[in-house]
């Protein structure tokens, strides 16, 4: 396996990491970031189902068509919580509602479920959420927000503009010959693009409390043998005082 090859293993897998962080945080994730944690176990989903049609099939292009109907559904009902103004919510219906017959027209005619990558939904998709991100970004910097660099939402709005801005980059200029000037060098940076975004999510998912024990998170075996050490440390200090410390105070 090459390099080329094993980066894109890398990738597949690499939504697990948000996925488990925001999965021990579920109960206490705002709504929008709920939306989010479900798009990770979509994705998830999307990269086993990817794989096993590669497999018996020598065939996933149409796992590509459902990854976009799922990032345009899921993370556009992230923004739509996200955002109060009841302008910008009527604006994500429509982009979304507006994505369905782009997407049909670009599983059929212009392209095809089972023979070429969803071009026309993915340049369309990425310019949504390059939109949004940026709009979500301004209204945050114009906030009274101390630590903006701390703040979840920025982060995840950092995130979301890395990743779309790169993918619209390359889905657009797939429309040319691929002979260009630098197409070559955006391609060989997406899996290190695409690892600085799933380690974003992961940290804007970390902002948030944990909802349950951090010992009740570890297998049962690790759990109690935790338990045991964080019983044996307390009672340490006790033992380890000197008796003629003892013997002094009173």
């Amino acid at each position: 396996m090459n390099l080329e090859r094993l980066l894109e293993r890398t990738a597949e897998l690499s939504f697990i990491i948000p996925l488990a962080v925001a999965s021990v945080r579920k109960a206490n994730l705002p709504p929008a970031f709920r939306s989010v944690y479900n798009f990770l176990i979509v994705v998830f989903i999307g990269a086993v189902i990817r794989r096993s049609a590669a497999i018996a099939f020598h065939n996933n292009l149409f796992s590509y068509h459902f990854f976009t109907a799922a990032e345009v559904y899921f993370l556009g009902q992230a923004y739509y919580r996200l955002t109060p103004s009841r302008t910008i919510k009527t604006g994500i219906r429509t982009l979304q509602i507006l994505f369905i017959p782009l997407a049909l027209l670009d599983a059929t005619m212009a392209g095809g479920l089972l023979a070429h990558i969803n071009t026309m939904a993915n340049t369309y998709s990425g310019t949504m959420f390059v939109a949004l991100a940026i709009l979500n970004l301004f209204n945050l910097t114009e906030s009274d927000s101390e630590n903006i660099f701390e703040n979840p939402y920025f982060i995840f709005n950092v995130a979301i503009l890395i990743n779309s801005t790169i993918t619209t980059a390359i889905h657009t200029l797939s429309y040319f010959p691929q002979d260009l000037p630098y197409f070559n060098q955006i391609m060989l940076a997406f899996p290190y693009i695409n690892a600085l975004y799933v380690g974003l999510l992961a940290y804007v998912f970390a902002r948030f409390k944990l909802a349950i024990d951090p010992l009740d998170a570890l297998p049962p075996w690790l759990r109690f043998a935790a338990r045991r050490r964080s019983v044996r440390s307390v009672r340490l200090p006790i033992a380890s005082i000197p008796p003629t410390t003892i013997q002094a105070e009173v």
